[in-house]
């Protein structure tokens, strides 16, 4: 049943191929929020010349850039399909098959995938015709060998790192495991934000400040800067700690009266 329902649904996704990607380029994202890593794929997005892609999302959530997204394509969210719990394997399952499908109708389909979870799940359906390519931010250090995917490492056309201690690292583990044919395939891409002029001002501020900027994320280890401010405020209490992005509860209870939370800018001319 799984299988008639996965044709089916392959066989609308070509179909409808040139409905759902014109251009034949499908980017798969983790989120369309506000970010280093964001920034790094609307930078892909802007220097390729396509403006009608598929840009699939695996989460929803703080979608707070979703409208500079739309400037490349049709944008949809996987999440959709897991907001109810009735039949939603099955849901699923249709969703990634239609995609499939759309991807293999094309003559030249470019495939980009970034920390998506169902990576596999995309890559098990497509021949050897389609170009892929995957965006590398970080690793987490217990879990590398999985975060690599060295069993598909040959069917990635290119692999996008951000800096070049990740291409070192990556290489390093080519070699333990027999892979470095591919490591011609590594590009760097460097993790960025925009950082505008500086301002000069007729007069300063003898206050002194410690400015923290980050989204509000597990890898970002906002406890221990909580942590930091605290040390500092307790220092020199002259000194004022502000925090942008991360919520009073992404730190220690002990550590939110050092701090000035900001909560979330979305405004990035601010």
């Amino acid at each position: 049943m799984d299988k008639f329902i996965f044709t089916i649904s392959k066989s609308i996704g070509r179909v409808f191929h040139k409905f759902i990607s014109p251009s034949g380029f499908f980017f798969f994202f983790p989120v369309a929020g506000m970010g280093g890593a964001e920034t790094v794929h609307l930078r892909i997005l802007e220097t390729l010349p396509i403006k009608r892609s598929l840009i699939v999302f695996e989460i929803s959530y703080k979608p707070d850039w979703l409208h500079r997204f739309k400037k490349y394509g049709r944008t949809w969210f996987a999440d959709f399909y897991l907001q109810y719990r009735r039949f939603h394997r099955l849901r699923l399952q249709i969703f990634y098959a239609i995609i499939s499908g759309a991807i293999e109708g094309h003559k030249n389909p470019k495939v980009f995938i970034a920390d998506f979870t169902a990576y596999n799940r995309i890559l098990a359906n497509l021949s050897d015709k389609v170009w892929i390519a995957d965006i590398v931010h970080a690793y987490v250090p217990d879990n590398i060998p999985e975060l690599l995917r060295l069993d598909i490492v040959h069917r990635l056309n290119k692999r996008y790192l951000v800096s070049e201690h990740l291409v070192n690292e990556t290489n390093q583990y080519y070699e333990l495991n027999n892979l470095q044919a591919y490591a011609d395939r590594l590009i760097v891409i460097r993790n960025f934000v925009d950082i505008p002029p500086r301002k000069e001002f007729d007069t300063y501020s003898k206050e002194k400040h410690v400015l923290f900027l980050s989204r509000e994320a597990e890898e970002k280890r906002i406890y221990l800067a909580g942590q930091i401010a605290k040390r500092i405020v307790e220092a020199d209490r002259e000194i004022k700690v502000i925090f942008i992005g991360p919520s009073p509860e992404a730190v220690h209870e002990d550590c939110r009266g050092y701090i000035d939370f900001k909560g979330l800018i979305n405004d990035s001319s601010v």
